[in-house]
């Protein structure tokens, strides 16, 4: 039986025995495999069953999905063996095939989980706003020039409008 082996950041493990055709994996509750790992996309990858044997297919994760080391492009499909090692985000995970897949007496070790240590800065300053901390950039209008100049020009010949007809009514009659 087919399972996956996974670490997470803060040391616990997440052992799955891979029944369904199709697998997905992500952070969401919706996956069949959840990793709540913020650097697990919402839906990250797929698993699908080829011809007896799992596929990996990265569906446009973030943060990336590696196979022994390789990085997948999005939409690549990478067939899995005993012993491939995965890495979702910075989810580490180990795929193991047949009798000792799920027993955890043998087979292949869990790979080490990488921790990055994050380390104080020197010196640090408020931003004024925090527009660099968004991933998406922020949208821009252009000032149509001409757009601007015939409003400008509508706004001025209200005014004249205006003006004539406060005279044109503060005129007296005489007859």
């Amino acid at each position: 039986m087919p399972t996956l082996k996974f670490v997470l950041q803060d040391g616990s493990e997440v052992h799955t025995e891979l029944l369904d055709e199709s697998v997905t994996v992500g952070r969401l509750e919706e996956n069949l495999i959840q990793l709540p790992d913020a650097s697990v996309s919402s839906r990250h990858a797929v698993l699908m069953l080829v011809e007896g044997g799992y596929v990996l297919r990265d569906l446009g994760s973030t943060n990336g999905t590696e196979v022994n080391g390789v990085r997948l492009q999005v939409g690549e499909d990478r067939g899995l063996a005993h012993g491939d090692r995965l890495v979702l985000g910075s989810v580490s995970a180990l795929y193991t095939e047949g009798a000792d897949a799920g027993d955890g007496s043998g087979g292949t070790a869990l790979p080490d989980a990488e921790m990055e240590v994050a380390s104080v800065g020197a010196s640090s300053e408020r931003p004024s706003n925090f527009s660099n901390a968004s991933p998406f950039q922020a949208r821009t209008q252009k000032r149509d020039v001409g757009a601007v100049a015939v409003m400008a020009f509508g706004v001025l010949a209200l005014l004249a409008g205006a003006w004539v007809i406060f005279l044109v009514f503060g005129m007296e009659v005489s007859l």
